[in-house]
């Protein structure tokens, strides 16, 4: 006798809705999962399938450190000399011009690089329009595929920060969240308004709630040391010059970067005394110093922080001198990644810029010997025994860190971990 054909069964049901769950969850830990493992340069079949998504053709250096071979390592020439033009015609007029401000070094420091990332991709967002030459007439699908482009010319031009990358992860995700059946002109404006109040909450909001924070440690007589220039220390500064507080600011430099001579121009612009040394001053400052205040690339899980080069010595020396040690940064910059040093993630400058006598003559005082000083400065790549490096960042361990301002209150570097784990939650 032939078996009734039945439908499905309540238990065939509970497993279906149980697999929708699961598909689902894959879907939100894919869009708020950390970036894949970075490129190893000194992989020849990395290499090589990394160039097969390149846009920008850009000349490998030909003297490469051993020790940081695995880092992206490029001659400083014009990227137009390497040729794109094909793939130029593709890509939208702002963010080739971005990239140019990255490569050249026009726009720098973390949170100006994530304002212009967000601001440009809005741009592109705007400008994007399903047309009848498309794959498919999805528009997170097509969407997403346009914008990849964009990113990599970007990548290309200069590696992406650690909260640049976060926010573009975070963009990503909000474009799968998008309906399929919303129309497209609805989708592009809910879009636009996300990135908007992201920018207000993760930068513009949490640098004014942290300026609050950091200018209420200050008191009347402090002598504060900084090193570079960050934007958010600088609102602090201005933040407590502004509630009447009388202080003193000493900015320490590293070569060849010359970002805390501007912070330094901008606190005597209002009226505030600085001090401008180089890096090498730090353990005859530190004697006097009651608060040492730095900025952050990014803040490991393990608490630790990627930071300009030199905060680790300056977090070193005020550890020994019993000085506190705090770090600025929003919560954006923080990173699942758990780095142990700054060797396996970096990047790596112009090494022209560390020989250059010019443009580093007010910190520059080991060559007495102007003969030697041009000498290496025309004819160094000619020397074959030299290898210049010039390292961006450096990591400072945890337990050189008392706290860190964020605009969620001042929290010990250990709780980078709840932090995220928090974020992840509300994103999802």
């Amino acid at each position: 006798m032939a078996s009734k054909e039945t439908g499905p069964t309540t238990s065939d049901k509970s497993h279906l809705q149980t697999k929708n769950k699961v598909e689902k969850g894959k879907k939100i830990r894919a869009a708020e999962a950390p970036p894949s493992r970075r490129i190893q340069y000194d992989d020849p079949s990395a290499v090589a399938k990394l160039k097969k998504t390149q846009i920008v053709r850009k000349k490998t250096a030909e003297r490469a450190v051993p020790l940081f071979s695995h880092l992206p390592q490029y001659e400083k020439e014009s990227i137009f000399s390497r040729g794109f033009q094909k793939e130029a015609n593709e890509l939208h007029p702002e963010v080739i011009k971005l990239g140019l401000q990255y490569a050249s070094d026009v726009i720098s420091g973390a949170s100006l690089r994530c304002l212009s990332l967000l601001d440009t991709l809005a741009m592109v967002i705007e400008s994007f329009s399903l047309s009848d030459g498309l794959e498919t007439r999805d528009y997170r699908r097509e969407l997403d595929k346009y914008l990849r482009r964009h990113v990599q010319f970007l990548i290309d031009c200069r590696p992406l920060s650690i909260s640049m990358g976060n926010c573009i992860r975070y963009i990503k995700s909000r474009i799968s969240d998008l309906s399929p059946n919303t129309p497209e002109t609805e989708n592009k404006l809910t879009l636009l308004k996300t990135i908007r109040n992201f920018r207000e909450e993760k930068f513009e909001r949490a640098e004014r709630m942290i300026a609050e924070l950091g200018a209420e440690r200050i008191r009347d007589g402090d002598v504060i040391l900084t090193l570079g220039r960050s934007s958010c220390i600088e609102e602090i500064f201005l933040e407590a010059k502004a509630r009447g507080k009388n202080f003193h600011v000493i900015v320490l430099e590293a070569r060849p970067r010359q970002e805390g001579l501007k912070l330094c121009k901008n606190l005597i612009r209002v009226g505030l005394r600085a001090d401008y040394s180089s890096l090498y001053a730090a353990s005859y400052y530190m004697r006097d110093v009651s608060l040492v205040l730095c900025g952050a690339e990014g803040l490991m899980s393990t608490g630790a922080v990627i930071s300009g080069l030199g905060t680790a010595c300056v977090a070193l020396v005020a550890k020994e001198y019993r000085v506190p040690f705090l770090i600025t940064s929003q919560t954006i910059k923080f990173s699942e990644r758990g780095h142990l040093d700054a060797i396996c993630f970096n990047e790596l400058g112009n090494t022209d810029d560390l020989v250059d006598r010019e443009q580093n003559a007010c910190l520059n005082h080991s060559l007495q010997s102007k003969k030697f000083d041009n000498m290496l400065k025309e004819n160094w790549k000619e020397m074959k025994s030299l290898k210049v490096l010039n390292l961006y960042y450096d990591l400072t361990p945890v337990e050189f860190i008392d706290a860190v301002i964020t605009e969620i209150g001042i929290i010990p570097p250990s709780s980078v971990p709840v932090v995220l784990r928090e974020y992840m939650s509300l994103s999802s």
